[in-house]
């Protein structure tokens, strides 16, 4: 696995809460990514804090688990969706700088 160095703003891009949902029940949960100490983490219910290692600008692995998550940005570099791969369930999802929302489905 090989990482990259993301600019301050490429990592303040991401940043933010993301609300997931793993059924269509309703939301499960929310998860969310801070910077701490230089490096992006996940912490997310009913997982352990998670360092996301950047692939591309986009594209992240977390350290421990191995998941892929994936972010969609806007043109100005502003995550406006995320999706993490994994553990047999992919959650999907859009949102606002502030305030992420998503969606998951299982595999």
């Amino acid at each position: 696995m090989t990482a990259i160095e993301l600019s301050a703003a490429s990592a303040a891009g991401v940043v933010g809460s993301y609300v997931l949902q793993f059924d269509s029940d309703g939301p499960s949960g929310t998860a969310e990514v801070k910077q701490e100490g230089g490096r992006l983490v996940m912490l997310a219910p009913r997982l352990p804090k998670e360092e996301l290692i950047p692939q591309s600008e986009t594209e992240f692995v977390m350290g421990t688990l191995g998941w892929r998550v994936t972010f969609k940005r806007e043109a100005g570099g502003k995550a406006t969706g995320m999706t993490v791969d994994g553990g047999g369930w992919s959650s999907r999802g859009r949102g606002s700088r502030s305030k992420r929302t998503g969606a998951a489905r299982s595999r």
